[in-house]
């Protein structure tokens, strides 16, 4: 099955539009790009699904962090992600108030990575 979505920049998370058309992300890129998007999203932040998310100002960003509880709400939204089939690894360090993230993801597609910077 192919899969294919919107590109955006990995940096800004701006739509990539060149020469007036926008770019796609297909197959593995479009599945880690998801997978990026569903790491970033806090939960209750969509309109139409409050529960989806992960909560991160209780379980990270507070004075008593409960970090198995954020590792578990991030393994549950990347294997929630269409394409996915599991998480083969994630690990994540918190230092001056910034959450950085590294996980390998089984996709339908073969094996990527996700990392980025909460």
């Amino acid at each position: 099955m192919q899969r294919k979505s919107i590109k955006v920049d990995p940096i800004t998370r701006d739509i990539i539009v060149l020469g007036g058309a926008l770019q796609f992300a297909n197959n593995i890129d479009s599945v880690l790009q998801n997978c990026d998007h569903a790491m970033r999203q806090q939960i209750g932040e969509l309109r139409y699904d409050q529960t989806k998310g992960i909560e991160y100002f209780d379980n990270v960003f507070n004075g008593t962090p409960n970090y198995q509880l954020f590792r578990f709400q991030a393994i549950q939204e990347l294997e929630s992600v269409s394409g996915v089939v599991r998480v083969l690894s994630l690990s994540y360090t918190v230092q001056s108030g910034l959450l950085s993230y590294s996980a390998e993801i089984q996709t339908d597609y073969g094996v990527g990575n996700v990392n980025g910077d909460i």
